[in-house]
């Protein structure tokens, strides 16, 4: 059983994560993965089973959800006497290679707190390629490093997480009008966790996820209420809340007008 995503080889000269293959391997694979020299750094996260890897200098056993990460150029054989799962990136960081310099070739990861949950996603995904389950992968990455660098929170490592910021974004505006809209929501998608995200979101973009959220219904709620017929029912359930008097109180609280007035006065001066 194989499933294998592979994409152009890229070296990473920031610190942003580039991931340039993953997938699942078992005994049945005869380690096609990890035959051979990586120019890229190597994550292995056991499924299930044991195993042990050799670097040509020591060995080290490994047990269900235990974590290696390998070094660039290193050369590894594996030895099993039972079956075996393992899920692996090869993944390149400049500050994965700064963090190893500390450590051997290879260099067991504490469990992260991601690893049940990131290990869920990975049995049920259908698809590798995709998004979210990329996002999900560096999140995990992520997490791993923070770890190896003796941190519980991998908000201290320098990398580039962009990535999430864009994919919360898109979600809000692609999803501003269901009331089921929530930070919680999207950050379980996205495998971290809702204080990571919200000091993340904070810091790059100057308010919290709940209040972008917030403006984004608020705005377009004012473009409906400046360019349409719609009553304030409707608006309310376009911009995603299920009660027009809490709409109408959210909306005063945020543009210091009612709905009504706020349309009254922008259709005077044709906003």
């Amino acid at each position: 059983m194989k499933r294998e995503i592979r994409y152009n080889f890229m070296e990473s000269f920031s610190n942003e994560i580039v991931i340039n293959r993953f997938g699942i391997e078992d005994e049945s694979e005869k380690n096609s993965f990890l035959s051979g020299f990586h120019m890229q750094h190597a994550l292995i996260f056991l499924i299930s089973g044991s195993l042990i890897l050799h670097d040509g200098h020591s060995s080290e056993a490994y047990a269900g959800n235990d974590i290696a990460l390998i070094y660039p150029n290193t050369p590894v054989e594996l030895s099993a006497a039972g079956s075996y799962k393992y899920l692996y990136f090869s993944f390149d960081c400049f500050i994965a290679r700064q963090i190893m310099k500390k450590y051997g070739q290879i260099t067991r990861i504490p469990t992260c707190e991601f690893t049940e949950a990131f290990l869920g996603d990975v049995l049920s995904e259908p698809h590798f390629d995709t998004l979210g389950f990329n996002l999900k992968a560096v999140a995990f990455i992520l997490s791993a490093l923070a770890r190896l660098d003796g941190s519980a929170d991998p908000s201290v490592l320098p990398v580039d997480r962009t990535d999430f910021i864009r994919f919360f974004i898109d979600a809000v505006e692609a999803s501003y009008g269901n009331t089921d809209l929530k930070v919680s929501g999207i950050c379980r998608e996205l495998g971290i966790s809702v204080p990571y995200f919200t000091n993340l979101f904070t810091r790059q973009m100057g308010c919290s996820p709940r209040q972008y959220i917030i403006d984004t219904r608020m705005q377009k709620a004012k473009k409906m209420l400046r360019n349409s017929n719609l009553t304030i029912n409707e608006i309310a359930h376009y911009a995603g809340y299920e009660n027009a008097l809490y709409f109408t109180s959210s909306f005063k609280r945020y543009a210091g007008l009612t709905p009504t007035a706020y349309r009254r006065t922008n259709h005077q001066l044709n906003l």
